[in-house]
């Protein structure tokens, strides 16, 4: 806007005429490079709200640590892959009366009913000066007529495994998560990624690292936990179990870069959005500086 009143402005003073004007056309480049630092800038603040997004889910799955530890223990002492003990934990479908259906909505009720009396024992004993929180009606349960209509329906149930290792599926919803991103870079099914394909599966949590810096990461990873590793970090790999362990670790081994890097590694190894915003910091300097040159250099010629 700024330059389109210093290009109307110039007109104010001079006549129009059908020439061009050196003039002129200089603040009207100057406003197209100021349009792409505009678009730039709303580039990178699009690129930076998917990075949020992204480390988010590395936090959720951070916060369920204790059931992702739980579930890898539970899969090496079965000798099972994490991924196939997953598939144990899903919901199972099942065919059930309506009256079965009933007995398992009152178990789940009494269960958060139980659950709400401990809140609120905990509630009145901190605030045991206040007045006492009303008693809530009873919920009932009301059945879907489908379901009602029929002696039996099929329905979905918490498996038995999932029951006994009392894993709900909120628990699991961030593990999946990393199971579909490994699946996504484990095309062979081998349960195994290598460096390059570990680097590229971090991503989607908001971890930036070159093949490098990958190898040396999860090297010193498996090494921590008692594994041995090849001489060649390239030869290196991780199983969905390990993987999981190395992104509920990952800070503690990548918090500095190793060495120099190469141009490509070094920006392998940081986000999109900074990534754009370092090109645009080497690019706008040297399109005034050309802007400049190039007009000067073409005076003569208007």
């Amino acid at each position: 806007l700024i330059m389109r009143t210093m290009s109307n402005a110039i007109f104010s003073s001079l006549p129009e005429g059908s020439q061009y004007m050196w003039l002129d056309d200089f603040v009207t480049t100057s406003m197209f490079l100021c349009c792409g630092a505009a678009v730039h800038f709303g580039v990178v603040q699009c690129l930076r709200t998917r990075e949020k997004k992204q480390a988010a889910k590395l936090i959720g799955l951070k916060q369920t640590k204790e059931t992702a530890m739980k579930l890898i223990r539970l899969a090496r002492s079965q000798n099972v892959p994490l991924i196939t003990l997953l598939q144990r934990f899903k919901p199972k479908e099942t065919m059930l009366s309506k009256e079965e259906i009933k007995e398992q909505a009152s178990m789940h009720r009494r269960e958060r009913e139980a659950l709400a009396q401990d809140a609120k024992a905990e509630t009145e004993e901190a605030d045991s000066g206040a007045e006492g929180s009303r008693v809530q009606p009873e919920a009932t349960v009301d059945l879907p007529s489908e379901i009602a209509s029929s002696f039996k329906q099929p329905v979905l149930m918490r498996s038995e495994d999932a029951w006994h290792e009392k894993i709900t599926e909120a628990d699991l919803l961030f593990i999946e998560y990393a199971r579909d991103i490994f699946r996504c870079y484990d095309a062979d099914g081998s349960n195994k990624a290598n460096p390059a394909e570990v680097r590229r599966a971090l991503k989607y949590f908001d971890i930036y690292m070159s093949i490098g810096q990958a190898a040396q990461a999860m090297g010193r990873f498996l090494r921590d936990g008692g594994q041995p590793t090849p001489t060649n970090e390239n030869d290196i790999s991780l199983t969905f179990s390990d993987f999981v362990a190395f992104l509920l670790e990952v800070e503690r081994y990548t918090i500095n870069r190793q060495g120099r890097l190469h141009v490509k590694a070094f920006f392998r190894s940081i986000p999109p959005s900074e990534c754009l915003d370092i090109g645009a910091r080497f690019a706008y300097p040297f399109l005034i500086a050309l802007q400049y040159v190039v007009f000067w250099a073409i005076l003569e010629l208007y």
